[in-house]
C-alpha cells in the first residue's frame, strides 16, 4: 500500500473508515428526433423521395425500429441514460415544435430527410440549435436515408469545398452502428457530468510559472468549471 501523508491505505481501514459510494450521476437527456419524407402523388411528374421512407406505414415501421434500437441502447450503456419520447417531424415548422428538446443535453436524429418541400430548412435548424448531435443516418440497417447520400455535400459542406456546420460535424455523424452511437452519448454523458462542477484544489488551482487567473480563465469559461483552493 502506497502511504499518503503518513499514513496507509490499511491503516485507514483498519481504523473503521468505510467505503463511502461513488455519488450519483445525473443521467445524459437525450432527445430522438426522426426527420422524414412522406411524398404525394402528383400526375404526369417525378413525385417519389429519394430514400427508402415512401408511405405512412413506412413511417410507423421506422418509429417502431427507432424505438427498439433506443431499447437497445438503454440496455446496453454503462452510464445513466435517459430518452425522451422521439419526435417524428416533417420540414423545419414541425421541428420547431417540439418543446421537450429544450431539456434534453443531447438530440439523436434519424436523418432519413425533409417533408417540408426545403431540404436543407429543417438539418439547418439542427445546426442553430446549437445542441450536442448525434446524426444518425441508415445505409444497410433498415430503409435507406436520404441523408446517407447528402450529409457531406449538403449539410456539412453546405455546398462548399469546405466544413460550413459548426456545432454537427462529420464526426459525428453515424452510419447503421449503434455502437458507434452509444460510445458518442458515452463521451456526452462524460462531458456533461464534468461541466459546471467544483474542484477542490490543493495548494494553488494554477500551472506553474504562469498566473493563475489567466490560467483559471479558460477553466471558467469552457468547462463552466468552479475551483476552490
Amino acid at each position: 500500500m502506497a502511504a499518503v501523508a503518513g499514513l496507509s491505505c490499511s491503516l485507514i481501514h483498519a481504523a473503521g473508515e468505510e467505503d463511502r459510494p461513488a455519488p450519483s450521476r445525473p443521467p445524459l437527456v437525450v432527445k430522438p428526433i426522426l426527420t422524414y419524407p412522406q411524398p404525394v402523388r402528383q400526375f404526369q411528374t417525378s413525385w417519389r423521395n429519394w430514400g427508402g421512407i415512401q408511405s405512412a406505414e413506412d413511417v410507423q415501421a421506422e418509429i417502431a425500429r427507432i424505438q427498439n434500437e433506443l431499447k437497445g441502447l438503454q440496455a446496453g450503456a454503462d452510464f445513466p441514460l435517459e430518452f425522451l419520447p422521439p419526435a417524428a417531424v416533417r420540414g423545419a415548422t414541425e421541428l420547431a415544435s417540439v418543446a421537450d428538446a429544450a431539456k434534453a443535453h443531447a438530440l439523436l436524429v434519424y436523418a432519413a430527410g425533409d417533408g417540408g418541400g426545403d431540404l436543407m430548412a429543417e438539418v439547418n435548424l439542427l445546426e442553430r440549435w446549437g445542441k450536442d448531435t448525434v446524426f444518425f443516418v441508415r445505409h444497410r440497417s433498415g430503409p435507406l436515408y436520404y441523408w446517407y447520400e447528402g450529409a457531406s455535400a449538403r449539410f456539412h459542406r453546405q455546398h462548399t469545398d469546405f466544413q460550413a456546420t459548426r456545432t454537427i460535424r462529420c464526426e459525428d455523424t453515424v452510419v447503421d452502428s449503434m455502437d458507434e452511437v452509444l460510445w458518442r452519448l458515452r463521451a456526452l454523458a462524460g462531458l456533461h457530468a464534468t461541466l459546471q462542477t467544483r474542484i477542490l484544489a490543493i495548494g494553488w488551482p494554477g500551472p506553474h510559472v504562469w498566473p493563475t487567473e489567466e490560467s483559471l480563465a479558460p477553466v471558467r469559461r469552457t468547462w463552466k468549471l468552479q475551483v476552490h483552493s
